[in-house]
């Protein structure tokens, strides 16, 4: 048998009605840390808040904002709710509230991180999910992804979207061994590149008929296409070279092939990425 614990709510009777953003905000000061607290016991975090405000003519205001994680952090739940203030229209006085965690997860234990004693450094390490949280909650906003990694033969299509929290440890990670640049471009630009052998390193190439010399290179690292999802990736290679120019710029470049056979690729060079 399986039993479901009850919402987490808390409700408040005012003295008096109150109508100013301002003594909305206290109200909500004094609710959301036992919130917290009672969160915290149960090792779960908020990912649904509503707020619910009674006016004295007996109709309802309400707010919801939801997270993109589960969290039980004091001040990124107040500035959520702070932040929908200016949405309840308290009319004649709102004489009671209620604040419910409308849904929750558990907290899941992850490594252990650094403590941060700046104040600056740990407002910094917060941006992130509080500015995810922010974007999700404003109005008009449709949806918000991140990009993830995910398993792909070519650089260009190794991301995918997903909702913020829902972020993984990308499959096979542990077994690229070779280093990614730091800018990779969404589409490969098409470059004249000579080498001394068919299949040999780069010497120069050329772009926007610009001659850049290449001063050291580093591969090939080799990528093969995923066979079984088309046809036109059976057998396409691509052999990837690490490359330092003369003026000191670091690329990477690909070549279509292995060079020598014309079923493994049309042998176009093409610019990558920026290390």
């Amino acid at each position: 048998m399986v039993q479901v614990r009850d919402r987490i709510s808390l409700s408040r009777s005012l003295v008096e009605p109150i109508g100013t953003a301002e003594a909305i905000a206290t109200v909500i000061d004094a609710l959301v840390p036992e919130a917290c607290v009672l969160l915290s016991r149960r090792g779960e975090g908020a990912r649904q808040i509503d707020f619910l405000c009674v006016r004295v003519d007996n109709t309802v205001q309400a707010i919801r904002v939801g997270t993109s994680d589960p969290t039980s952090d004091m001040p990124r739940l107040l500035r959520l709710l702070k932040d929908q203030i200016s949405r309840i229209e308290p009319g004649f006085g709102i004489e009671a509230v209620t604040l419910t965690i409308s849904a929750s997860e558990p907290i899941e234990a992850g490594p252990a991180r650094p403590v941060l004693s700046d104040p600056e450094d740990r407002l910094v390490d917060t941006v992130p999910a509080t500015l995810i949280d922010r974007l999700i909650n404003r109005p008009g906003v449709a949806a918000v992804y991140q990009f993830a990694p995910r398993f792909s033969a070519w650089p260009e299509d190794g991301q995918s979207r997903v909702s913020p929290g829902n972020m993984a440890k990308p499959p096979f990670a542990g077994q690229m061994l070779w280093a990614r640049p730091n800018i990779l471009f969404d589409l490969p630009v098409r470059v004249q590149v000579t080498a001394l052998l068919p299949d040999g390193a780069p010497r120069q190439f050329v772009l926007k008929r610009q001659t850049h010399r290449i001063s050291a290179a580093d591969g090939p690292e080799r990528l093969l296409g995923e066979w079984w999802q088309t046809a036109e990736n059976y057998g396409a290679i691509r052999d990837y070279w690490q490359v330092e120019t003369t003026t000191g710029l670091r690329l990477w470049l690909f070549r279509k092939g292995d060079g020598t056979h014309a079923w493994s690729g049309s042998g176009d060079w093409f610019l990558q990425g920026m290390f």
